[in-house]
C-alpha cells in the first residue's frame, strides 16, 4: 500500500478497499501472464542466468562423471537402472541385416540377395571375432554393449576405426573405444576448443583432442588432435552421445538429474536397513524398580577408577549379565521383570515411499517403475502399458547407437571388402547416393518383453490381415531375422514332406509284409 492508498483509505475506507481489491486483481493477472513472471513473489528468490550450452555443461561435467559411476558401483538402483539402459538396447548384441537397394542400384534382385549373404557372413564372422576389437579382447558385440553402459554412465563415449596388419588376420579393421576423459582439451587450446572438441569458425567439427593415456591414471600424458574427418569425408572419430541442447558438444550422464534423489534414497534405504538391524538385535529388556543412576552406568557405562565400589558393582553385573538364546530360561532378581521389547522395523511406510521416489526417478528416465524395478504386480493393462512405453525409450538410444557406431563400422567394413576384391560394387566409391544403396542395412536387437505371447501373436496376425505390418517387422521387434527364420522354416518343412515320404513307404512295406505272411 503506497502514500496514495492510504490517503484514500483514510478520506473513503470504501474506495480505498476496492482499491487494495483491483490492485490485488491486477497483480495476479500480470502474474499469470507468459510461463512466468519475474515479479512473483513466489519466485522472487529463485536467481537464475542464461547461459550457452558449454557453460552450463562442461562446468560441472567431470563432478557429474564421478558422481554417476559412484552410483553405478555403490547404489543398486542406479546401477539397475544403467544395466537396463544397457541390456534392453543393446541385449546380446545388434545384428547386421543388410538390405541393398537392388532397384535404386538397376541390379537383379538375386545378384543383390547374393551379395547380402556375402556381405552378413563375412562380417559376422569378423564381428564374434576379438580381431574386432584393437584391444582383442573382446567381440564386435561386446563392443557394443560395453560402448551403450560407458555412454549412459559418463554423457558419451567414442569410437575410432583402425586397421591393423595382424598375422593371420584377413580383415584389418578394427576398432578402438575411448572413455570420455580421454577426450581432453590440450594446455593452452584456442577459444574454439572446449573439453576436447575443436569447432572451425563456421561452427563446423574440425578437431578431438584425445590424451595418450587414462588421465587419472598418470601425469605423465599428452593431448594429440584427431581430425574429426579424414580426405574422403568419412568420420575418424566417432563420438556417441544423446544431445540435448543446439550447440552441444559433450554428452551429459543421463543419471545427472537425479544423482541428488538417488544418493539421498540410498542413505534412507541404508538408515532403514541398519535400524531394522539393530532393532532385531534388541530381544528383551530388564527393568528394575530399584535401578539407580549408579547401576545404569554399570550396565551400559564407562570405565571408572579401579578402587571405586562403583567399579566393583559394575564387573559384578557384567558376570551376572543374562546372554539370550532359544529356550532360555531368566532368573531375575528380586525387583526385576523382564518386558518384551516392541519393535518397529521395518518400517510399514518403507516400500510406499519407496517406490514413489522409484517413480519419479523412472520418470526422468523415460522408464515406468515396474520396468525399473522388474516388477509387474499390477494389472495386464497396466504392466503392458509400462514396458511398451520404456520399449519406446530403448528404441531411440539403439537409433542413436545404429547411426553414431554400428552403420558407421558396418560401412568401414564394405570398404574393406571392396578393397580387396571380395565384392564388386560398382560406382561406389564415386556417387554417394549408390554407397547408400550398397550399404542400406538394418540392426536387429534384442525384443521386446511380453506378457501374453498368444495376445501378441494374435494381435500381429490381425495386422497381417489388414496390411498394417509386414513379417519383417514383427521379426525385428522380436528380435529375428524373417529371411533367416524363413530360410530355416522351408527347410524344415522340406525335411519334413521328406520324413513323411519315407515313413508312408516304410508303412507300405510292413502292410505288404504282414498280408504275404
Amino acid at each position: 500500500m503506497n502514500l496514495l492508498d492510504k490517503l484514500i483509505g483514510y478520506i473513503s475506507p470504501r474506495n480505498g478497499i476496492n482499491r487494495l481489491k483491483d490492485r490485488k486483481i491486477y497483480n495476479l493477472a500480470k502474474i499469470e501472464q507468459g510461463y512466468s513472471n519475474k515479479d512473483d513473489p513466489v519466485l522472487e528468490n529463485w536467481r537464475v542466468s542464461s547461459n550457452s550450452p558449454d557453460e552450463d555443461i562442461l562446468y560441472s561435467l567431470d563432478d557429474l562423471r564421478a558422481k554417476s559411476r559412484n552410483l553405478y558401483m555403490n547404489n543398486d538402483l542406479a546401477g539397475a537402472a544403467l544395466k537396463k539402459m544397457r541390456t534392453k538396447t543393446v541385449g546380446s548384441g545388434l545384428l547386421p541385416k543388410p538390405t541393398i537397394n537392388y532397384t535404386y542400384l538397376g541390379i537383379e534382385r538375386e545378384k543383390a540377395k547374393e551379395l547380402e549373404r556375402i556381405i552378413k557372413n563375412k562380417f559376422n564372422a569378423w564381428a564374434l571375432s576379438p580381431n574386432s576389437d584393437a584391444s582383442r579382447m573382446f567381440s564386435f558385440y561386446g563392443l557394443q554393449s560395453l560402448l551403450q553402459l560407458s555412454w549412459v554412465m559418463n554423457g558419451d563415449a567414442f569410437a575410432i576405426p583402425l586397421r591393423k596388419k595382424r598375422k593371420g588376420v584377413d580383415i584389418e579393421l578394427c576398432v578402438q573405444l575411448l572413455e570420455a576423459d580421454r577426450v581432453i582439451s590440450p594446455p593452452g587450446a584456442n577459444l574454439q576448443t572446449r573439453a576436447g572438441v575443436e569447432f572451425d569458425e563456421n561452427g563446423e567439427l574440425k578437431n578431438y583432442y584425445i590424451a595418450t593415456s587414462h588421465p587419472a591414471d598418470t601425469f605423465n600424458y599428452t593431448v594429440k588432435a584427431y581430425p574429426a574427418f579424414n580426405s574422403l569425408g568419412r568420420k575418424n572419430i566417432l563420438h556417441i552421445f544423446e544431445p540435448e541442447r543446439i550447440g552441444q558438444r559433450r554428452g551429459v550422464p543421463i543419471l545427472g538429474p537425479i544423482i541428488f534423489s538417488l544418493k539421498q534414497l540410498g542413505r534412507y534405504k541404508s538408515s532403514e536397513l541398519t535400524a531394522a538391524v539393530i532393532n532385531a538385535m534388541i530381544g528383551l529388556i530388564v527393568e528394575s524398580e530399584n535401578a539407580d543412576d549408579e547401576g545404569f552406568a554399570g550396565n551400559f557405562g564407562t570405565p571408572m577408577d579401579e578402587d571405586d565400589e562403583k567399579t566393583i558393582e559394575t564387573k559384578k553385573r557384567k558376570e551376572e549379565k543374562i546372554t539370550l538364546d532359544h529356550g532360555t530360561l531368566v532368573v531375575g532378581k528380586p525387583g526385576e521383570k523382564i518386558k518384551e521389547f516392541a519393535t518397529n522395523r521395518p518400517n510399514k511406510h518403507f516400500k510406499d515411499f519407496v517406490e514413489a521416489i522409484c517413480e519419479e526417478i523412472g520418470a526422468n528416465l523415460e522408464i515406468s517403475k515396474e520396468v525399473l524395478m522388474s516388477s509387474f504386480k499390477n494389472s495386464y493393462s497396466a504392466a503392458k502399458a509400462s514396458i511398451e512405453e520404456a520399449y519406446q525409450r530403448f528404441q531411440v538410444s539403439r537409433k542413436i547407437l545404429e547411426r553414431t557406431f554400428c552403420q558407421p563400422i558396418y560401412e568401414e567394413f564394405v570398404l574393406e571388402l571392396i578393397r580387396n576384391g571380395e565384392i564388386d560394387c560398382p560406382g561406389f566409391f564415386e556417387d554417394t547416393s549408390i554407397r547408400y544403396a550398397f550399404t542400406r542395412c538394418i540392426w536387429v536387437g534384442a525384443g521386446k518383453s511380453s506378457l501374453d505371447p498368444l495376445k501378441d501373436a494374435n494381435a500381429n496376425s490381425k495386422e497381417l490381415e489388414n496390411y498394417t505390418t509386414s513379417r519383417s517387422i514383427i521379426s525385428a521387434t522380436s528380435g529375428y531375422d524373417y529371411e533367416e527364420i524363413f530360410r530355416e522354416r522351408a527347410e524344415e518343412e522340406k525335411e519334413l514332406a521328406l520324413l513323411e515320404r519315407e515313413l508312408k513307404t516304410i508303412r507300405k512295406g510292413v502292410k505288404e509284409n504282414g498280408k504275404n505272411s
